[in-house]
């Protein structure tokens, strides 16, 4: 059985960043007790050795073992969209602010999903072949401790997860065809991440994934035109302004800043 879901203290977080900068392997083992084993040893060296290392039942047990994300990482990125669906279900007490804490993160990557997952997912990464020991400790970092949307791996899963379940209710499409968009195409999903007053309303960026769709410019990946497109509706209005329009008129204005649309066999389907 798994064990109970808890975030590191600040104490457990600031032992597993040094852990990570100079003894990165023991996160990316596939077990985690030697890291644990580790914490405690550099724990004995603080002015307080008593210092706990993880907060006391904060989150609660997951609703079931992340193990089986660890069984199917071989699959690679095509199976992002199946990976977030499961952690998300798996994980029914947390909240965005808890997804957004390197410290819950944290514990997440490195004592639930360990290194049978996350190492496997970043594996063809450059970053996990080399050599450089700064260039390791920073592949560590990113993907094991950080709290970017875009790298850190339990926090990319959950919110990929988590801004299509909240698009789905303004939004032509389901859930899940929206969630296999946005896992398949993250150099448009990425892009919309760096526009925080799109990513503040459900409505406005599910109109833009919307027209996107329709327009073709989603499915080309295309991170100029996207670019252009996001500033452009970023020069029109912030996002309590777009907010305020009807539901036609916020559609006008993200068509309006649309590229011209792709071939026909790009569009989705109705």
């Amino acid at each position: 059985m798994t064990e109970t879901l808890r975030a590191l203290t600040d104490v457990g977080y600031q032992l597993l960043s040094e852990i990570a900068a100079d003894k990165p392997s023991l996160l990316r083992e596939d077990d985690s007790a030697h890291l644990k084993e580790e914490m405690n040893k550099r724990r004995q060296h603080l002015p307080d050795p008593e210092t706990p290392l993880f907060t006391a039942g904060r989150l609660a047990q997951p609703q079931h073992s992340l193990q089986a994300l660890a069984e199917n990482a071989t699959k690679g990125p095509g199976s992002d969209h199946e990976h977030a669906a499961y952690l998300w279900h798996a994980l029914p007490t947390v909240t965005a602010a808890d997804m957004s804490d390197p410290r819950v993160l944290a514990s997440i990557n490195c004592f639930q999903l360990q290194g049978q997952y996350v190492e496997t997912r970043w594996s063809l990464s450059k970053l996990a072949r080399s050599e450089d020991p700064k260039a390791i400790a920073r592949y560590v970092s990113s993907h094991w401790l950080g709290h970017d949307k875009e790298s850190n791996t339990a926090a990319r899963l959950w919110w990929l997860y988590e801004f299509s379940r909240r698009a789905a209710d303004y939004s032509e499409h389901p859930i899940d065809f929206l969630l296999r968009e946005l896992a398949g195409h993250v150099n448009f999903y990425h892009r919309m991440l760096a526009h925080s007053y799109l990513m503040a309303s459900d409505r406005i960026r599910a109109t833009v994934i919307d027209v996107s769709l329709s327009n073709g410019l989603l499915r080309r990946s295309n991170t100029v035109e996207t670019n252009h497109m996001l500033r452009a509706l970023n020069r029109k209005a912030g996002a309590i302004s777009l907010d305020v329009l009807s539901d036609d008129e916020l559609r006008q204005r993200v068509e309006g800043v649309m590229p011209p649309k792709a071939d026909a066999s790009h569009h989705p389907p109705p």
